[in-house]
């Protein structure tokens, strides 16, 4: 039987005593050192005080955040509803889109289903939902609007977890990795892109004569978000 079994089995008045809750007190903060030297960590909880479901790994460094920092924004629910004046945290790890007014808030979930929102940064980045399931992705994954007309063009985030494995103390670590993808909405469905001139002029094959010319003027880093923009900016004009 262990201390904290047999305090409680004292007559009793010896339980109304001080000194009894003294011997309470002592005995479980011991329980609790020892349980903290056995390697065991109290649980984690994610940005709205979640228990966050136990995987393999003990620790992840890094961050599961687009941007690690509140940034100026507004959303826009399904139904039209426009939340100004906000900071927002995206979550590219779950997908998960918080909130807060102030600095000193806590970090805070929609109630409804968010369509669309706009980062504040230079330039602004606009992110959208909705879209057909392709890859990874689902109707609810946000997607960052680059170029919009008949053909849109979009980049998703998203970060995986790397396994990290500390030999010397016998635990597994992770770290967050960042990746991204680049995909068209074209006549109702999603194409998966890689940025490379041959994927782009298949692409956009019912204007190849324009494309070519268009792209033999100008001198256009297709692996650049500006540069590819303005290809597909083009593209919608003609």
């Amino acid at each position: 039987m262990n201390l904290i079994n047999e305090l409680f089995t004292l007559p009793h008045i010896i339980m109304r005593t001080p000194l009894f809750h003294l011997l309470v007190l002592i005995a479980v903060t011991s329980c609790l050192k020892a349980h903290a030297q056995l390697g065991y960590d109290p649980p984690l909880t994610d940005q709205f005080g979640r228990p966050i479901t136990a995987t393999k790994y003990n620790i992840v460094d890094g961050t599961p955040f687009l941007a690690d920092r509140w940034i100026n924004g507004k959303a826009v629910a399904d139904n039209g509803k426009v939340y100004a004046d906000l900071k927002l945290k995206y979550n590219t790890y779950d997908g998960v889109l918080s909130f807060i007014y102030l600095n000193t808030d806590e970090p805070l979930k929609f109630e409804e289903p968010i369509k669309s929102f706009t980062l504040f940064t230079s330039p602004q980045m606009v992110f959208v939902n909705g879209y057909p399931k392709i890859d990874r992705q689902t109707i609810n994954s946000y997607y960052q609007l680059l170029s919009d007309g008949k053909t849109q063009l979009l980049k998703s985030y998203f970060k995986n977890i790397k396994e990290n494995r500390n030999y010397s103390l016998a635990k597994t670590d992770g770290i967050y990795s960042a990746g991204i993808l680049y995909y068209a909405y074209k006549g109702g469905k999603m194409i998966h892109l890689k940025n490379n001139k041959e994927t782009l002029l298949n692409l956009m094959s019912d204007k190849s004569a324009q494309i070519n010319g268009y792209l033999a003027k100008n001198d256009l880093d297709l692996k650049s978000d500006d540069d590819l923009k303005k290809l597909f900016d083009y593209y919608n004009t003609l």
